[in-house]
């Protein structure tokens, strides 16, 4: 019997960027089909075209990038000219969270903004980094009280700022305790302790005193 099969890493590497580039271009070419057409067939791109003011031209890899000045620059291909993808698909909002979670270490807006642009380049980008960190800052709050109070009950208090995530997961809380209702005891307790949430009033972060 033979010893187990070595994986060709480097095979695979280029595998996994064949891939990633296959799917990079299938979406480009559904929603910028017109520029695309326009720069193969080396004609000027049209003054209306909304990616006309990021200058976009096609590399050797068949992927639509931004232009500009930077070609002597010590950067790398992603970082001198980063992809274009567009702000309504899928595959970008997916992009984004995991620049958010995993490459910015959970910044805000503009940190997450700047990393994700040294590969991609998603026009009106900050929109949609806004819509979807305030649905994951208010998500990773409500995991986190969960989680503390299984570990040390239930709080009946709460102080805290006027974060908008603070403020959203209140809301949140409160419909969820109304469907944590229906399993076990644990939810069933908390549904009836209530936990009390307390907001400092606007631009008043020295009311936090001790905890702040």
């Amino acid at each position: 019997m033979g010893g187990p099969k070595l994986v060709d890493k480097s095979r695979l590497r280029v595998s996994e960027r064949a891939s990633r580039a296959a799917v990079l271009g299938c979406i480009q070419r559904e929603y910028y089909e017109s520029e695309i057409k326009d720069l193969k067939e080396r004609r000027a791109l049209r003054k209306t075209s909304p990616l006309f003011p990021l200058e976009p031209h096609l590399r050797e890899d068949g992927l639509l990038r931004v232009g500009g000045q930077l070609e002597r620059a010590p950067l790398t291909m992603d970082s001198k000219y980063p992809l274009l993808l567009p702000r309504d698909h899928h595959v970008t909002e997916l992009i984004v969270r995991e620049t958010h979670e995993n490459k910015s270490g959970h910044s805000g807006r503009e940190h997450t903004l700047a990393v994700m642009r040294q590969e991609f380049w998603v026009p009106k980008g900050q929109r949609l980094i806004d819509q979807i960190l305030d649905g994951l800052d208010a998500d990773s709050f409500l995991s986190a009280i969960t989680c503390f109070s299984a570990k040390n009950g239930v709080p009946e208090r709460i102080d805290s700022d006027n974060g908008t995530n603070m403020i959203r997961a209140n809301k949140e809380l409160r419909a969820a305790a109304l469907s944590w209702e229906k399993y076990d005891k644990v939810h069933n307790a908390l549904l009836r302790k209530g936990i009390e949430w307390e907001f400092n009033p606007p631009h008043a972060s020295h009311m936090g005193g001790v905890w702040e």
